[in-house]
């Protein structure tokens, strides 16, 4: 020992000065932490864990470095990079309460126990990369706008907790491997997060947790359950159509609240033209899980974004082979909301039964003056003409019917001719209000099932 330390590191290590020494003598201080010195000290002493707090650092880097004791970094500030690469730290590596004004960087290494990143602040990069964890904790993290954060071809031993942080930039975790729990829940990503070729073995929740930009899960396997509930994405689409997940567990997807992003051209936007392709293929995704999971107000909700966005992306305008489902998902959407709305079929029938009336009105009196107040009067001929006709299964139809031919097209009153043309008009005006009348009754009752099986 004496041969590599100043008398100086040695009393500090015996007086377990680590902040002194840290700050005094960092590289020393390094070198007695790989070194056969430590390993002694943790037998002699029994501490398996040393903690650094209250000092300001330049900077570490540590490559090919090999330590068998843990290391715990509190209220630290780093003025520059955090390099850790090629290395093997048999114990936990802990940083609370740290601010990193560089870079912060595991690559190529290997840490048997946890990684620990709680209540830190970076202003850079914060990146694990090519490395093995045992446990992987991340809580209470700030970036800044200009940082950056990367876990790539990372293995997990046991769990990974991700929680309470707020990543003002992209967030990228690609070739990451968890072979414990996952627990994502409760932050904010501001510029999206992307997961590409994870593996999650076990339990997994991305939850309560609100994206401002895209959740992208692209060749994504989850072989336990997982869950997205009550998370939040105000901007933009929780896309897992490219994501696999075991038939006996379908994601859980209760109360995730998912915007609509519609085009911003107003004529786009007036027609309920969602903003990219492929979303439709998106909420048919979320829509079958949803179904699978019994979750029904998630699976109408998914079903009626679906339907949206299959126009012009997926049902073209300039395609007259599409104009009749065009028309129909259009017609669908404003008359019944997609099965969500119960006003607006019982709306569309009243609507129907006073225009009805007020056709029918055309065949006591030609004048438009007239019609109106016979239809604002509620006279009784128009009005029980248009009600059996918009509804004509009820009881005493007949009797309606017969009421209607003798007060509207009176035989007594009209010749031959006139009489057979106004029983033409009532034959015309009564199909169409019935044709209407099934449709309106049709989404109504669809509406109402729909809510039951919501309740």
């Amino acid at each position: 020992m004496s041969l590599l330390f100043s008398p100086k590191v040695r009393k500090l290590v015996d007086q377990k000065n680590w902040n002194k020494l840290a700050s005094d003598h960092l590289d020393q201080f390094i070198a007695w932490l790989q070194s056969p010195l430590s390993n002694q000290f943790i037998n002699e002493s029994g501490i398996y864990l040393i903690q650094i707090s209250d000092i300001e650092l330049p900077g570490i880097r540590l490559v090919d470095f090999k330590c068998a004791i843990g290391i715990k970094f509190r209220n630290v500030r780093f003025k520059d990079n955090v390099h850790i690469s090629s290395s093997e730290l048999h114990r936990s590596i802990e940083f609370e309460h740290c601010f990193f004004f560089g870079s912060f960087e595991i690559e190529n290494s290997q840490v048997n126990g946890e990684v620990l990143i709680f209540d830190c602040d970076f202003e850079r990069a914060l990146s694990i990369c090519g490395s093995t964890l045992g446990q992987l904790n991340i809580q209470n993290v700030s970036t800044s706008e200009n940082s950056w954060f990367s876990i790539d071809v990372v293995e997990v031993g046991t769990d990974l907790t991700f929680s309470n942080c707020d990543i003002n930039f992209l967030a990228d975790i690609h070739f990451l491997s968890v072979s414990g729990e996952t627990f994502i829940d409760e932050n904010v990503f501001t510029r999206g997060l992307s997961l590409l070729n994870c593996t999650f073995i076990r339990e997994a929740r991305i939850t309560s947790s609100k994206f401002f930009d895209n959740l992208t899960l692209s060749s994504c396997r989850f072989d336990g359950y997982s869950s997205f509930e009550f998370s939040e994405f105000p901007k933009c689409v929780l896309d897992i159509s490219d994501t696999s997940f075991p038939s006996e567990y379908p994601p859980i997807l209760d109360n995730v609240k998912i915007s609509y992003p519609i085009s911003k051209f107003w004529l786009e936007r007036l027609l309920g033209i969602a903003k990219t392709r492929g979303l439709h293929d998106a909420f048919r995704t979320l829509r079958k899980f949803a179904a699978q999971r019994h979750s029904h107000e998630e699976e109408l909700l998914f079903f009626a974004m679906e339907m949206r966005a299959k126009r012009k992306h997926a049902l073209s305008y300039l395609d007259a082979r599409n104009w009749p489902n065009l028309l129909i998902n259009h017609a669908y959407g404003i008359f019944s909301s997609f099965g969500l709305s119960i006003i607006r079929p019982v709306i569309s029938l009243i609507v129907t039964l006073f225009v009805s009336a007020y056709c029918y009105s055309g065949l006591i009196s030609q004048s438009y003056t007239e019609r109106l107040e016979l239809v604002t009067n509620l006279d009784s001929k128009a009005l029980i003409a248009a009600f059996v006709g918009l509804f004509p299964f009820f009881g005493q139809v007949s009797i309606g019917r017969s009421i209607t031919e003798n007060s509207l097209c009176n035989p007594n009153n009209r010749t031959l001719e006139a009489h057979t043309d106004c029983l033409a008009d009532l034959y015309w005006i009564s199909t169409f209000e019935g044709i209407l009348g099934f449709i309106f009754l049709f989404l109504l009752g669809l509406a109402m099932r729909n809510l039951a099986k919501i309740k």
